[in-house]
């Protein structure tokens, strides 16, 4: 049996759930409904990943929530690219910022012996010896990367054939390379072809001109 909506007024926001409900347009009400559903839920903590990927009215919603006073004691942990967040996510995290409600956590890449754990803890035989190297080389650490990197691997015949660039990947990347200056992408062209030579004295040398400021 499907779930019943709280509350009318959540109509518009699951619709899936909404079946021959009517709710009111009214901000305010959806707005009481989802404190109302947050209480009643006993939830203590809101985890809400990919931030980055979530709309104006989401973010909206989100601040209208984590700023109610019969929220006060709730706790929430938000996670998101920094490099990526839309100016509606920048603006929450400044004035999260601004009321000293923001913790900053920033992760930083695995390395190798955190992707050996990985490996290990997902019952992944490496293929070889070096496997857990090869990886982190590949991916620098990236957590996101090493998991397509090995979703990758499961797809290909051999371990050598499995360091490509899934469609999701390549996605991410073009994205983060087209907003770029043109000089910056020149400057991250040098640095995919140098891998781990990379130097800002190679790079100036390449691009004969100064690339740090």
């Amino acid at each position: 049996e499907r779930p019943r909506l709280a509350s009318p007024a959540l109509a518009p926001l699951l619709p899936d759930l909404a079946g021959n409900a009517t709710a009111p347009h009214s901000p305010a009400a959806q707005h009481q409904a989802l404190v109302q559903l947050w209480r009643a839920s006993g939830v203590q903590t809101t985890v809400l990943d990919d931030l980055h990927f979530a709309d104006t009215a989401s973010i909206e919603t989100l601040r209208l929530l984590m700023q109610d006073e019969a929220l006060a004691g709730h706790a929430w942990v938000l996670a998101t690219r920094p490099a990526e967040m839309s100016p509606a996510a920048q603006a929450l995290r400044e004035a999260l910022t601004a009321e000293r409600r923001l913790h900053p956590l920033a992760l930083a890449p695995l390395d190798e012996a955190s992707v050996a754990q990985l490996l290990d803890s997902l019952a992944l035989k490496p293929p070889t010896p070096d496997w857990p190297q090869r990886l982190h080389r590949h991916t620098g650490g990236n957590p996101f990367f090493l998991l397509e990197a090995l979703r990758h691997a499961g797809h290909e015949p051999g371990a050598q054939a499995g360091l490509g660039l899934t469609p999701t990947v390549q996605a991410l990347l073009a994205q983060r390379l087209a907003r770029l200056s043109p000089d910056a992408l020149a400057l991250a062209r040098v640095a995919a072809v140098a891998g781990a030579d990379f130097d800002p004295l190679l790079a100036s040398a390449v691009l004969q001109r100064p690339v740090l400021a």
